[in-house]
């Protein structure tokens, strides 16, 4: 992806851009519709979108902050005492504009500099006049030198720690007041650094090199953007780039990420035939989750929000939950089938939407055991005294004598002078009412009213 110049506001006065592309590796030249002569470029060396223009290998891209928002920076170098590693166009770029009425506007917001060296501690040049705006290689200065004359200086000291981060902009103006500079910290205001002043009848109206000038000398430094535009610029232009240089330049790139979870997916709050699948994401969005025999293979994330396995056919279960970012989302899955093993698998999208390209999980767990539920008979002589210990005793269970029982028992035993019998795969419920008939081995019946109870 790349990003794209806005098609309105200051954007549509930009001569050229410098910057970063979205894939946070290519050095690009963004260039104002309005300029058809260029066409934009990319890449580390010469094409054909502008065959004039190159960036020297040393350069470098990383990235920091600015306005508390991680952005990418190409970084210029120094090259021997005079020369310098950056942006180069073998032909001079005309300004239009420049050399008549509207002037020239020039910002930069830098992730630091270095010591200006050479003759000319250059910024942004233009070799042949010998013209350029940066620092004064004595004193620090920021200052615009035309025609080999200081035409305007300021008395701001540019930072040159490498890591101090700053805007600087300037205006020039043949013949006219507005000629300026400006100057601000990533963590304040950006403000002019001293009155405007005429520069005399010296024009700037080409640039070919960034980072520095041919032979001249240069200021490496670290740029989010340098931007050229056919116009001296308001102070409030300029501090609305200083605050938001790319919002102010740029259309909002399309979001082609999915969420990333953050914690999860487990499993909660398991009973016999449901469970919960909690789950935190990034973004706001949806998650999803399905459930499907244990072992079998995992679907597909696509597969995962349709509610299906890897089959495509329906999960064992299936369910979805509204995801807001950073906070837990619960899925629930009903339908299960108690005490059996389970794999859960866990998907996110958020709200373009962007599904994730693969599901999260197995999530491995097995449903809760049915609670064993019991009717116990007393198992008694007609004297009253327990019964022997024995087996090969059968029983029947009614919940209504005038019914089929409810359950059937063979082979079961008096033991202690009881007879247990566990009534959970009847699905009675605890404390039903039940009458219970027991035929022992040794010939007796016996009869008893109870309920059933949990043990």
């Amino acid at each position: 992806m790349a990003y794209t110049l806005k098609s309105t506001g200051l954007a549509t006065e930009a001569v050229a851009i410098y910057m970063v592309d979205e894939d946070g590796v290519t050095l690009r030249e963004w260039v104002s519709g309005q300029f058809a002569t260029w066409d934009t470029v990319s890449a580390w060396a010469e094409d054909a979108g502008n065959a004039d223009l190159t960036v020297d290998d040393p350069v470098t891209v990383a990235n920091a902050t600015w306005k508390g928002s991680t952005l990418d920076y190409f970084e210029t170098l120094a090259n021997g005492a005079y020369n310098f590693y950056g942006i180069r166009h073998s032909s001079p770029i005309d300004i239009p504009g420049a050399a008549g009425e509207a002037g020239v506007g020039v910002f930069a917001a830098l992730a630091g500099a270095g010591t200006p060296a050479g003759n000319r501690g250059a910024l942004f040049a233009d070799s042949a006049t010998n013209a350029y705006l940066g620092a004064d290689v004595s004193t620090g200065i920021l200052q615009w030198y035309v025609s080999s004359g200081v035409r305007y200086a300021s008395t701001q000291v540019l930072p040159q720690d490498g890591t101090t981060k700053f805007s600087v902009a300037g205006n020039y103006k043949y013949g006219d007041a507005a000629t300026q500079t400006f100057h601000g910290l990533e963590s304040g205001a950006l403000a002019a650094t001293d009155a405007g002043a005429s520069p005399g009848n010296y024009s700037f109206s080409t640039y070919d090199n960034i980072g520095g000038e041919d032979g001249g000398g240069r200021m490496p430094a670290k740029y989010f953007i340098l931007a050229v535009f056919n116009r001296t610029l308001t102070e409030a232009e300029y501090q609305g780039l200083h605050n938001d240089y790319f919002g102010t330049l740029f259309d909002a790139p399309a979001d082609t990420t999915a969420p990333t979870f953050t914690s999860g997916p487990t499993a909660a709050n398991v009973a016999q035939t449901s469970l919960d699948i909690q789950v935190t994401q990034d973004e706001d969005g949806n998650v999803y989750a399905v459930a499907v025999a244990d072992g079998a293979a995992a679907p597909s994330s696509a597969q995962v929000k349709a509610g299906q396995d890897s089959t495509g056919s329906a999960a064992i279960a299936s369910g979805s939950s509204a995801a807001t970012a950073d906070t837990q989302a619960t899925i629930g899955l009903t339908g299960l089938t108690s005490n059996v093993a389970y794999d859960v698998y866990v998907v996110g999208e958020d709200g373009v939407p962007n599904l994730q390209t693969s599901p999260a999980g197995p999530v491995n767990v097995t449903t809760a055991a049915p609670a064993v539920r019991t009717v116990t008979l007393a198992a008694k002589d007609a004297a009253g005294a327990d019964i022997a210990d024995q087996a090969g005793v059968s029983a029947w269970v009614y919940t209504d004598l005038s019914q089929a029982p409810d359950a059937v028992f063979t082979d079961q035993s008096v033991s202690a002078g009881q007879i247990a019998l566990d009534v959970s795969a009847t699905g009675l419920a605890d404390a039903t009412p039940v009458v219970v008939i027991a035929e022992l081995s040794s010939g007796d019946v016996a009869v008893a009213d109870g309920s059933v109870v949990v043990t």
